[in-house]
């Protein structure tokens, strides 16, 4: 038998809505039509005319969870009974053309006719959670479910209140199943043999859909999360009063009574209205208080959905998404944001700009939510290398790096230890880096006044006053050494005079040498090390900032230009002021070239020639100093 076409599918539809009871058959051609390789508009076309029967079967009551059981049956007990299963075969056929990868309208039309299911079959005010699990899974859970499916779900559905609270559950749900790698049990008893069709007629087809890799996974889960909305407590503010337009939701429920913020008097207050409202007696299915509408519960799902996210093997798109917005939209709204402690800390073994933005997300949790980290500005100081003022997202990173070391509370030898690590990373970086290290170097040290002692480091008691006479003491020292070995050469006779008088001598000049020597040891050497990977041990405040005098006669004159603004008395808070680090963040050699093209000069230096210049040499000049050489 040939598929029926898209006008005879709709003729089908058409008179099952006219008159159901004749016509009921025709649910049969209509439900085939969704099992075979129809073309789109006749796809739509059946899952459509079933959506609008089986919607009003519903309102009818014609369809429910209740059927009867017993060998004495009537006629309408069958037909429920028989009705119930064409619809759990429905549900089942919307499933499939989801996860075995329809064409993308098909999929928008098997979603919209699945989320009226969610809300219909368990009655008015009852929201399907077990059949909107298996929706989620379907979308998330399968390479073949289209983009354009979930995106339907999130514009069309998300504003709903309970859907949004059921969403959260629902990748809660797929990601722990994901990561456990099996398929997630979105059915459960509760829901009768409903469920169980459902489950039995999918699993026929189940070598059909595939399940998608966790990366792949992980990104769907957070588009929809994005999508969520964490002000929880903006929506249930105490002094409004109707609920039912504060709280959108698909299923039609009321949330009453579920208002975590308001008074218990302000309560009882809001359901006499609603009882008066809806005529309904208090405590009633209308009235009931659903989980949804509690901030409280709203706010834990939340949390298991983005831990449960976060557990997942994130691509490297999603995982700088999710550490982004880390600590403004995940951090505070977590039920225990200590949990994301071991999610951070790997972040931030992987380095570069994730592990800046690991690590902002790590001083959130230290500064507001008392977790212990001594080792924050350790693993923060490693990560200021020579590639970083190179990198390409150097301006986010700098920019959290004087987030980061703009407290006061930073220990005098921390400072030190990074002032001294920008310094040496200009002497290694590009202008442009070697201008941005010059300015956290000026900062810090306006910053922290203690550390200005690096700017003109005094030598140790007693080297002064030997290095400038090393020199003069290491010219001298030969000579003595000479007339020390011809008196070595000399037999030492106790009895012959002046011996003891040249040994005392001898080690008057070797210990002056030993001086000398010394000192000149101290001029050249800096203690610093900057392969220490601890700031503490570094020895920084034992050091002096000695190559801002390289920086002050470097090649580029802006980078000389910035070198002196170290000059100025950094300690004098009112003639001083810090440096924005903005502008030059995005600084390269173009952009050096540009700004050095574009000046303009005061004075423009002009070159006169008496005569038209004809070459760079004078040829009669020339014709003495080089003989035969044609100019």
């Amino acid at each position: 038998m040939a598929p029926l076409g898209s006008e005879e599918l709709q003729r089908l539809g058409k008179d099952l809505l006219e008159d159901p009871s004749s016509n009921m058959n025709n649910i049969l051609p209509l439900l085939k039509a969704l099992n075979t390789e129809q073309s789109k508009d006749s796809v739509i076309t059946a899952v459509r005319g079933l959506k609008i029967y089986f919607s009003d079967a519903f309102e009818k009551g014609d369809l429910g969870l209740s059927t009867a059981k017993t060998e004495q049956e009537d006629l309408k007990s069958v037909y429920r009974a028989w009705l119930s299963r064409q619809y759990s075969s429905f549900i089942a056929h919307l499933l499939q053309l989801v996860e075995r990868g329809a064409q993308p309208a098909v999929q928008v039309a098997a979603v919209a006719a699945l989320m009226e299911g969610v809300r219909g079959y368990e009655g008015s005010g009852e929201f399907n959670n077990h059949m909107y699990d298996r929706v989620v899974e379907a979308l998330l859970g399968n390479s073949g479910a289209a983009p354009e499916a979930l995106s339907y779900l999130i514009t069309q559905f998300l504003p709903y209140a309970d859907v949004r609270y059921y969403t959260l559950r629902a990748v809660a749900k797929v990601a722990e199943a994901g990561l456990a790698g099996t398929a997630a049990d979105a059915g459960n008893s509760e829901a009768g043999e409903v469920a169980d069709e459902q489950r039995r007629q999918s699993g026929a087809n189940a070598e059909a859909s595939q399940k998608v890799d966790l990366p792949d996974l992980a990104r769907s889960a957070y588009d929809v999360l994005a999508h969520i909305p964490h002000d929880f407590r903006k929506s249930f503010e105490a002094d409004k009063t109707d609920m039912e337009e504060e709280l959108q939701s698909w299923c039609g429920s009321l949330p009453a009574a579920a208002n975590g913020g308001e008074s218990s008097q302000k309560r009882r207050k809001r359901k006499r209205q609603q009882v008066e409202k809806e005529g309904t007696a208090a405590g009633s299915k209308d009235v009931k208080a659903v989980k949804w509408a509690n901030p409280v519960w709203l706010r834990r799902a939340w949390s298991k959905a983005w831990l449960s996210l976060l557990r997942l093997p994130l691509p490297q798109d999603i995982l700088k998404k999710v550490l982004v917005k880390m600590h403004v939209d995940i951090i505070p709204h977590l039920t225990n944001p200590h949990l994301l402690t071991d999610f951070l800390t790997a972040a931030l073994d992987a380095g570069a700009l994730h592990g800046i933005l690991a690590l902002h997300g790590i001083f959130t949790l230290v500064t507001k939510h008392g977790l212990e980290y001594p080792h924050f500005y350790r693993r923060l100081y490693n990560l200021l290398t020579p590639a970083a003022l190179m990198a390409k997202h150097r301006a986010r990173f700098f920019q959290l790096v004087d987030v980061f070391l703009s407290s006061s509370a930073v220990p005098a030898y921390t400072v030190a230890a990074f002032a001294k690590r920008f310094a040496r990373l200009a002497l290694m970086s590009s202008p442009a880096g070697a201008m941005i290290a010059i300015v956290f170097v000026h900062n810090l040290l306006r910053r922290h006044p203690s550390c200005n002692i690096l700017l003109h480091k005094p030598l140790p008691a007693g080297a002064a006053s030997t290095a400038t006479s090393a020199s003069q003491q290491n010219g001298n020292a030969e000579p003595h050494a000479t007339g020390s070995s011809q008196a070595a050469e000399e037999p030492h006779d106790g009895n012959r005079e002046g011996g003891s008088n040249g040994l005392a001598e001898q080690e008057r000049d070797a210990n002056r040498k030993e001086d000398s020597v010394g000192a000149l040891q101290y001029l050249g050497q800096d203690p610093y090390n900057f392969l220490e990977e601890d700031p503490a041990e570094s020895r920084a405040v034992d050091s002096s900032l000695w190559e801002l005098d390289s920086l002050r006669n470097h090649y580029c004159p802006q980078v000389a230009a910035f070198a002196l603004a170290l000059d100025k008395d950094l300690t004098d808070r009112r003639k001083t002021s810090e440096i924005d680090p903005a502008p030059l963040l995005t600084g390269s050699y173009s952009s050096i070239i540009s700004a050095e093209l574009g000046r303009r000069l005061k004075r423009v230096p002009v070159a006169f020639y008496p005569r038209k210049l004809t070459g760079l040499m004078d040829p009669e000049a020339c014709k003495a100093d080089f003989v035969g050489w044609a100019f």
